[in-house]
């Protein structure tokens, strides 16, 4: 159970990361109140409307119903398609819930939410030390995925809680 729960959470180095746009700006870790714990003045890519044309708009600049269609239509189908080949059993019903919890809509998508925390001092060892498998994929993949899409870093604390 424990396994289950730190695996599903760990969807969450990742995608949600960066906090689906709540309400006008989502939480991030130590009182942040950008997605994924960063500045929120990178620009993200998203489809205007009626174009298709990409525009460049930084995330701090979208309005929430901006940032719930950018993680509706690239964030999501992304690390959806990118979990899904990781583990097809695990993540065959990838939502938004595998990164912002269960409680998401209460919480407005903030993040970090409910995936489990990590020492500050170094959260790669100690999520290696449990799970080399899913540490490496989340190093290797998820990371990177969700620092291209969203524009900014994105770190452990940018979906886990510190200890």
């Amino acid at each position: 159970m424990l396994r289950r729960r730190i695996s599903a959470s760990m969807v969450v180095l990742a995608a949600a990361a960066m906090g689906c746009g709540g309400g006008g700006q989502a939480a991030g870790g130590g009182g942040d109140t950008t997605p994924a714990g960063g500045g929120g003045t990178e620009p993200a890519s998203t489809a205007e409307s009626g174009g298709g044309a990409e525009a460049e708009v930084a995330w701090a600049d979208m309005d929430r119903a901006k940032r719930m269609e950018f993680m509706g239509l690239q964030v999501l189908p992304e690390m959806k398609a990118l979990f899904q080949s990781h583990d097809s059993g695990e993540y065959g019903g990838f939502q938004c819930q595998n990164c912002h919890g269960d409680d998401f809509e209460s919480v407005d998508f903030k993040m970090p939410n409910s995936l489990y925390g990590l020492p500050e001092a170094d959260p790669i060892k100690a999520a290696n030390d449990y799970n080399p498998e899913v540490t490496k994929f989340m190093m290797e993949k998820v990371v990177p995925t969700m620092s291209k899409l969203l524009s900014k870093d994105v770190t452990c604390f940018s979906c886990h809680q510190k200890e």
